[in-house]
């Protein structure tokens, strides 16, 4: 059967009616499909609202099929992480416990290549997990978390070798878990598998069904992390083209430039990203983050006046911002007070 078709199953195997595999069927799959690319260029592009809108009408529709509520999930992580606040933790787990049900409800009855699928929304509900709580946790829970969810992929990938959307799970631990290893793997005690993560990265960006855009993104953090910034900035000025205004792109384009030592290029593209961020700054966390880098890129250019006159502009928003936000980002608001009385 033609995997495109296989995580339509869910859908159909949890009603009360069998569904035999028909063209009405392949129709149904190649909808679904559209739907999901629709949903992640919301997300991509930074429209979120839309996103779960769309996520939750499909839901409304058809509560029994996992992928909206898994896409549920990976917005709602999304949003989190670009703004930097843990505002839907609630509704992100619920999302994520939602999926869990439907595929456990189906996972022994199912058959074997519908099977896959489950045990990968299994991984994908374990390495979300995961994500939060590298993002709002502790790094060592995060660490079990994934490996669990290396676990599903793994147990996908024994049952249906091409499912390579299983890559994309495999890559994010193997890469993450080696480059937050720090000293431990300096010394041995974790191996290096960051190769090994790029690699598999690859091919779920080219090969997957429903993986690829989320990994070619995922590509441009992990290569950037890897230094081959080079390659980052390709990956991202492709993802922007098709996704104009992406905040996650423009981010991997200006520190690509920025760690390259090309400074000029580092602070346009973060101009660029600060008159987006500056429409809704939220909780100011980025757009600090963004002020800082912009001033320095123009003390790294020695244009030391217009630094100062960019750090004495970002302090003005200061008193806005929560006593929470101020302490994660100490160090650049002492790198702009220091500026402004350079």
């Amino acid at each position: 059967m033609n995997g495109f078709l296989i995580p339509i199953l869910f859908s159909l195997a949890v009603g009360s009616t069998t569904v035999s595999v028909s063209n009405s069927e392949s129709l149904r799959g190649q909808y679904d499909q559209r739907l999901i690319s629709d949903i992640i260029y919301h997300v991509f592009t930074d429209s979120y609202d839309s996103a779960l809108s769309l996520c939750d009408s499909i839901i409304r529709a058809n509560p029994g099929d996992p992928s909206s509520h898994f896409f549920r999930a990976y917005t709602l992580m999304t949003v989190m992480t670009e703004e930097h606040d843990n505002f839907y933790q609630e509704a992100f787990f619920g999302s994520l416990d939602s999926v869990e049900s439907l595929v456990n409800a189906l996972i022994d009855t199912c058959p074997t290549e519908s099977k896959a699928w489950c045990y990968w929304y299994l991984g994908n509900v374990w390495a979300h997990r995961s994500l939060w709580k590298a993002r709002f946790g502790s790094a060592a829970s995060a660490y079990k978390l994934a490996s669990k969810a290396r676990k599903y992929y793994e147990a996908s990938l024994e049952i249906d070798s091409s499912l390579y959307d299983n890559y994309a799970g495999l890559g994010a631990v193997h890469y993450w878990k080696s480059a937050k290893g720090g000293l431990f793997r300096t010394l041995g005690f974790i191996r290096d598998e960051r190769e090994k993560g790029i690699a598999e990265m690859k091919i779920a960006a080219d090969s997957s069904v429903l993986s690829r855009e989320t990994a070619r993104k995922t590509l441009v953090t992990i290569l950037a992390d890897f230094k081959q910034y080079d390659s980052a900035i390709v990956y991202a000025e492709n993802m922007l083209a098709q996704y104009p205004n992406g905040r996650s792109f423009l981010w991997g384009i200006s520190w690509s430039h920025y760690h390259k030592g090309d400074y000029s290029q580092s602070c346009e593209y973060f101009k660029k990203l600060r008159l987006i961020l500056a429409e809704n700054p939220g909780n100011y966390y980025k757009l600090i983050a963004c002020d800082a880098q912009i001033t320095r890129c123009l003390e790294n250019l020695e244009r030391i006046d217009e630094a100062r006159e960019w750090a004495t502009q970002a302090m003005s928003y200061v008193a806005r911002i929560s006593d929470e936000v101020r302490e994660e980002q100490k160090d650049n608001l002492n790198y702009l007070g220091k500026m402004i009385n350079r």
